[in-house]
């Protein structure tokens, strides 16, 4: 899930420049609520706290995987960035749904998916031994004059979901479990060894090193 605090104090350095990823990723640590969770990506500050430099406060954005249920707890409580409490707020990250052309599920691409190459399974009616260019009335639970099937559009993975199935077929992109499907592109990055130096993706945890000095401007 993707998360963004706001009031974060742009505590420039000497040189101008905003704290680094690293140095996000540090204060981030020294919140006890998140410690253990494992990132995603790097903090990254929004585009306007790097286009306006007179800004004193602004926001940035990181990525957590909660395996645990622990959001709530991440939302409700205050987090301390730069000795400041600032707000944590939930956002939306839309990015392409994956699907498998093979079984037409959406938890996998064809490559990933457990089915052997030849499966074949229609998008139309979702039976077995049958593609949906080989789909015909015969295929059809219904009575069709011709052996062609002239039946509406019907998805089979919204029927699973108990959602209108009518108007689009499985493999369309116009059905709405594939816009409203909100999952991270980025695979989760393993647990890693508490870094010596400077701090790097791995589940956050207390960080023993002295926080950088800041002069602000």
């Amino acid at each position: 899930m993707k998360l963004v605090i706001y009031g974060v104090p742009c505590n420039h350095h000497a040189d101008g420049t905003l704290p680094t990823s690293a140095e996000l990723y540090h204060e981030l640590g020294q919140n006890a609520h998140l410690k253990g969770w494992n990132m995603l990506d790097h903090p990254n500050w929004v585009k306007s706290a790097l286009l306006n430099p007179s800004k004193t406060k602004s926001s940035f954005s990181f990525a957590l995987h909660d395996m645990e249920g622990k959001l709530n707890q991440a939302l409700c409580t205050p987090c301390y960035i730069f000795g400041k409490a600032c707000k944590i707020k939930r956002t939306q990250s839309y990015i392409q749904h994956c699907q498998c052309e093979r079984c037409f599920m959406l938890t996998h691409n064809t490559v990933e998916c457990r089915c052997p190459t030849d499966y074949k399974r229609c998008g139309i009616c979702s039976k077995l031994r049958h593609l949906q260019l080989e789909h015909k009335a015969t295929h059809c639970p219904w009575l069709h004059p011709t052996i062609k099937c002239d039946c509406a559009p019907n998805c089979f993975n919204c029927r699973y979901q108990g959602l209108p199935t009518k108007g689009h077929y499985a493999f369309g992109d116009n059905c709405p479990l594939k816009k409203n499907m909100h999952h991270h592109g980025s695979a989760l990055v393993p647990p890693l060894p508490q870094p010596q130096a400077q701090p790097t993706l791995a589940p956050l945890a207390a960080v023993t090193k002295p926080a950088p000095t800041f002069t602000s401007i």
